[in-house]
Formats: structure tokens, C-alpha cells, sequence
């Protein structure tokens, strides 16, 4: 595996780690690139994730809440 991909995987985990305290996110699927053994780790190269979260929760809530840990996951990895 190149070294990119090494470090998307590592991303990922932290992210997953961190997503679980949120009880209101059911699952989370990764999709794109990573998923499929494409990814490049080029200029532009993202993980994608798609979350399945509890119907119980105010969309726009839950919304905020993750986009809070993935740009605390952004900061702390670079």
C-alpha cells in the first residue's frame, strides 16, 4: 500500500474513534476512491464518507455535529 493510502487509513481511524461518542450516527460508509482501491493521495484526494444517522435527530443538528469532528480530525492530522 503507498504511503498516501497508509495515511487516508489512519485519517479514517481517528475520524471512526472519534464519530463513535456520537450516539446518534448509526453507520458510517466509506465510498469513493479509498473504497474502491483507487485512491491516489494526489492534489485533491479526499475521503469519502457517507453517514446514516438516527431519524430521531434534527437533521441540521446532526449536520453541525459532524462537521465539527471532521474539521477536528482535519486539524489534528494536517
Amino acid at each position: 500500500m503507498n504511503k498516501a493510502k497508509e495515511r487516508a487509513r489512519e485519517i479514517l481511524d481517528l475520524y471512526l474513534n472519534a464519530v463513535r461518542t456520537l450516539d446518534f450516527v448509526r453507520s458510517v460508509i466509506l465510498v469513493g476512491s479509498l473504497s474502491d482501491d483507487t485512491y491516489t493521495g494526489n492534489a485533491g484526494s479526499d475521503i469519502d464518507l457517507v453517514h446514516i444517522v438516527s431519524d430521531e435527530v434534527d437533521y441540521y443538528f446532526a449536520k453541525k455535529q459532524i462537521a465539527e469532528f471532521i474539521g477536528k480530525v482535519e486539524d489534528a492530522t494536517d
